[in-house]
């Protein structure tokens, strides 16, 4: 009982911190635009409040800024793809993809005028853009002068994607998922749990504890243990390609017929079947060049400790990534890097370990057993590191 406690209080402990450390960086918003809506009505032959009830979804809305009265704030829109943004009738940007845009008011009274008109233009009709609000710029902790300033031409592009902040609710959830499948695995199997996941045994090798391995890799912690890193390394993954918009084992959504809302949480059990498989085929590895080798009886043995580094990797790999990406407690500009290395750190101390290990459990010779070390372990990292390269 006392490891579930543990690792529940971690669990509370991250995700309270997470969204301590969030609740911070929220921008404070002064005003809600929505009251403020103007729709042409050919009836009246002018502009008109805008009423949902009356108007529906509509392609074009105006409002009016002051700047004696909103200059001192920030206008934030969600944006659409295709949507036109309009300054006194002039066009301001078009925007092609759906992102979080802070725009400073420098920039819409930038004539000096007393008061501006804003028009929005969608052709397919604007949806979340009707939900702008003021906010106020020194409540934001993260407000670079690159946000603020108007793009050089049309064809630009604010690049003010804030996915920490329309994702920070399906990153925690991911994370709280993980945690609960482990104390799952440690309710169903604590026995073997428990030393499955002791750090000694990361290092230290205890013969007596292969021979379940050694009788059968598959087993129900084994299978329980790969579903749970499956998921880890599925979630880091999604993580961290939707924050640096990497192309990696990616396709469009519309190739899959699916909205682009839809194909953000397709995703993630696309990942995780991908990890899965990568499990599946590390096995087959083994066990195929084992069965060349003529070393059958140890590939449960290689497995094992596979799995054994494996999920220490992933914990710490899916941390990592929620201390990054949500708590800001990691700097996000090195952790592609701090990633990779540690992959190959585990990596490589399951080598410095297997060394040893199939040294007493077959008496390899030091050429056979670093060819062999080489066809399951160094090989598969090279490609692996440069197959998820992010950069």
């Amino acid at each position: 009982m006392s490891g579930i406690r543990g690792i529940f209080l971690v669990g509370l402990w991250v995700f309270l911190a997470v969204f301590g450390a969030k609740a911070g960086q929220q921008p404070y918003v002064v005003r809600n635009l929505s009251a403020d809506w103007l729709v042409f009505d050919k009836e009246y032959d002018g502009y008109v409040p805008y009423v949902l009830r009356e108007h529906g979804i509509v392609n074009t809305a105006n409002l009016w800024l002051y700047a004696d009265r909103d200059s001192s704030y920030q206008l934030r829109v969600i944006t659409q793809p295709k949507l036109c943004i309009y300054f006194d009738q002039k066009l301001y940007q078009v925007f092609d993809k759906q992102d979080t845009v802070y725009l400073s008011f420098s920039e819409i009274f930038r004539n000096k005028s007393k008061k501006s008109f804003v028009t929005f233009y969608q052709p397919e009709g604007l949806r979340q853009s009707l939900s702008l609000v003021l906010v106020n710029p020194k409540q934001m902790q993260e407000a670079p002068t690159q946000r603020q300033t108007l793009a050089k031409n049309n064809q630009d592009t604010y690049n003010l994607a804030m996915r920490k902040e329309s994702f920070m609710e399906v990153y925690v959830i991911g994370f709280l998922v993980v945690i609960g499948l482990l104390v799952f695995v440690k309710n169903v199997l604590a026995k073997d749990f428990v030393k499955f996941i002791d750090v000694k045994a990361l290092i230290i090798s205890n013969m007596d504890e292969y021979n379940t391995a050694i009788r059968k890799a598959w087993t129900l912690f084994n299978l329980l243990v790969i579903v749970v890193d499956s998921l880890c390394i599925g979630f880091s993954f999604f993580v961290v390609q939707n924050e640096h918009q990497s192309q990696i084992l990616s396709f469009s959504a519309e190739g899959l017929g699916l909205a682009t809302n839809e194909w953000y949480f397709f995703r993630i059990p696309y990942y995780w079947l991908v990890a899965f498989l990568y499990f599946v085929s590390k096995y087959l590895l083994i066990n195929i060049i084992g069965y060349i080798f003529n070393l059958s009886k140890v590939s449960g043995i290689h497995f094992y400790e596979f799995l054994r580094t494996s999920t220490w990797a992933s914990l710490v790999i899916v941390l990592g990534t929620i201390l990054t990406y949500i708590g800001d407690v990691l700097p996000s500009g090195i952790v592609l890097i701090w990633l990779q290395l540690l992959v190959i750190f585990f990596a490589l101390l399951r080598v410095f370990k297997m060394t040893f290990v199939l040294n007493k459990a077959a008496g390899f010779q030091n050429l056979y057993l670093f060819s062999y070390l080489c066809a399951t372990e160094i090989i598969p990292i090279i490609l692996v590191s440069q197959l998820f390269s992010f950069q």
